[in-house]
């Protein structure tokens, strides 16, 4: 499925089920056949953990764009820094993987070719829809619940004042935020910090104001020209896979309260059997011969 952005000479690669293979290259991947589902990985070393989370599904006309991934133990006590990280003891780094459907195949592109066909005036409008589904995708991905009530919907023009526990999103598609004062949290979570620089955010998801803020809404068109489109995505992504592995830390967390509720009521249901059984032989003993 050559475009105007992938052509027949890029190279092109299998990927079923039994190739998946790590979003942590700089390039971009052209789905040519097939479908790939994207998940946030533990790394251990060079290999992918067996612990994932489902991210998003990408179709066949669609794209896939790599970043290197985030370690949480490098980024720990960065969330003041402008474009910083997370706080946190996240025990290892994570990484979105792909894994293709059976005989899907994929074109790439690395990130220098990639950006230099994003930057020609006639093929901008291909490169931003294909940013936008792999944005869109994503955020989907990433959100649990209903948008947040009085959410001001943001659009791309002149700076907006937000006070703090301002909820915002973009008003429709794809808005590029960035911070000109203060800062905010995307699903208003502390450990997402959304800052002077700028992050890609879709109407599906939202950001609440840390403080009194102002922002700046741009198009995905916008940052294709400005030439900032590639680095934005990079932290989109980076912050995209932090969100995934606190889900997935909460969701262990919680699975380990509920194997330790399990433990504690299989343990008193032990007991009771247990006292019962000697109540039973008990009364059998002291009962009279007859």
């Amino acid at each position: 499925m050559p475009t105007g952005l992938f052509i027949a000479g890029d190279s092109s690669i299998e990927a079923g089920g039994n190739r998946p293979f790590l979003l942590d290259a700089d390039g971009v991947w052209l789905v040519d056949r097939g479908q790939v589902d994207v998940f946030c990985v533990r790394r251990q070393g060079r290999a992918a953990g067996p612990a994932r989370a489902h991210v998003a599904r990408v179709a066949a006309g669609q794209c896939l764009f790599g970043a290197a991934g985030v370690d949480e133990r490098e980024e720990a006590g960065r969330a003041e820094h402008p474009g910083g990280g997370v706080p946190g003891d996240a025990e290892c780094d994570g990484v979105l993987q792909a894994v293709g459907s059976a005989g899907t195949t994929l074109r790439f592109v690395p990130l220098a070719v990639a950006r230099e066909r994003f930057a020609a005036a006639e093929r901008s409008p291909e490169a931003g829809r294909l940013i936008d589904e792999w944005v869109e995708a994503i955020c989907a991905g990433l959100v649990a619940g209903a948008m947040p009530r009085d959410c001001e919907a943001l659009q791309p023009s002149s700076p907006v004042s937000l006070e703090p526990a301002a909820t915002a999103s973009p008003g429709a598609g794809v808005g590029w935020i960035r911070h000109e004062e203060g800062r905010s949290c995307l699903l208003g979570r502390p450990e997402l910090p959304l800052l002077d620089r700028p992050i890609p955010c879709s109407a599906r998801a939202w950001f609440v104001a840390a403080e009194s803020s102002v922002v700046t809404t741009a198009t995905t068109t916008a940052m294709i020209e400005q030439g900032e489109v590639c680095a934005a995505l990079a932290r989109f992504q980076r912050l995209a896979t932090r969100c995934a592995l606190l889900e997935m830390r909460e969701r262990s967390a919680q699975e380990r309260r509920r194997q330790r509720r399990r433990d504690v009521e299989r343990e008193a249901l032990m007991r009771d059997a247990f006292t019962e059984l000697a109540a039973a032989q008990g009364a059998a003993a002291g009962a009279p011969a007859g």
